[in-house]
């Protein structure tokens, strides 16, 4: 497994820890530059577990031996050194920095495909076209760019959904919620304050909430129905909203096509009913130029 994947893995796997596999991870996370050299006896000594709960723990993550968990782990170490001590400068070229930032995202979406849940992502969707729902959508500053790009999709899906750049309309909303809407929050920090005002309130009003973040370890993760989780690589200065946004972008469109394709035959007649009005609009427009 590469390396830049290890902090995905281990991250995306949060929730099924037991009590011990959290307290191996969060020394792990917590002591990476020294975790190069270690054995697996020192390790279930500072972690306060096991020598046989590490071996689970290295199989849960889907590596075949502690061994091969030590290699990843110590690449990442080296790969997260570099990370905070590199990044693009004034003297580089435009081409020097279009190639890092392509790496970046590429990175970015192979983190965010290895921790998908696609479980959870089927139940999601067989709920959305099964129930049909009430989706109200919920985003401010950055996260609106994903709010906007997904409601765009429901609507052209024939979902019944709705989005308001405005926070004080998100907030109206969020008091008019019923049992069984489905309340959709996008956070790229999992911590916005508006946010986190507006999932309590779903909450309340007996909504199913979506969590769809880049930070799977914040409160409203571990607290909604569902949870989507995105890239989230803060330790590039420049980059980290771009990695952060592209991957909740990437969710975006996949669960699209997925909810296409399975809610056939009526949302390809809606994707139909879209392409034509859109079509017609070309073809007006054109005509207006012309006169």
């Amino acid at each position: 497994m590469e390396h830049r994947d290890f902090l995905s893995r281990i991250g995306g796997s949060h929730l099924n820890y037991t009590a011990q596999e959290r307290m191996i991870e969060h020394y792990i996370l917590s002591n990476m530059k020294d975790m190069v050299n270690i054995s697996i006896k020192e390790l279930a000594e500072q972690a306060g577990t096991s020598q046989a709960t590490i071996s689970r723990f290295c199989r849960k993550l889907g590596y075949k031996n502690f061994r091969e968990f030590l290699l990843a782990l110590s690449q990442e170490a080296v790969a997260s050194d570099a990370r905070i001590h590199s990044g693009v400068t004034q003297k580089d070229s435009f081409f020097e920095i279009a190639s890092s930032v392509l790496v970046a995202e590429h990175n970015a979406l192979e983190s965010t495909f290895s921790m998908l849940d696609y479980k959870m992502i089927e139940q999601l969707a067989h709920y959305i076209l099964s129930v049909k729902p009430r989706i109200h959508i919920f985003g401010v500053g950055g996260s609106s760019v994903i709010a906007s790009d997904l409601y765009n999709k429901l609507i052209r899906l024939g979902m019944n959904c709705s989005y308001s750049y405005d926070i004080a309309f998100q907030q109206i909303t969020a008091d008019q919620l019923r049992a069984g809407d489905l309340a959709w929050i996008i956070t790229f920090s999992g911590y916005d304050a508006d946010m986190l005002l507006l999932h309590n309130k779903a909450k309340e009003r007996g909504a199913i909430t979506v969590c769809m973040t880049n930070n799977y370890k914040a409160s409203m993760a571990v607290a909604s129905d569902y949870v989507l989780c995105g890239s989230y690589l803060k330790s590039y200065m420049f980059t980290d909203t771009t990695e952060s946004r592209l991957s909740l972008l990437y969710l975006t469109d996949a669960l699209f096509i997925y909810l296409s394709v399975k809610g056939a035959p009526n949302t390809i007649a809606s994707l139909e009913s879209t392409k034509e009005v859109l079509e017609q609009r070309l073809v007006y427009m054109r005509q207006r130029k012309k006169s």
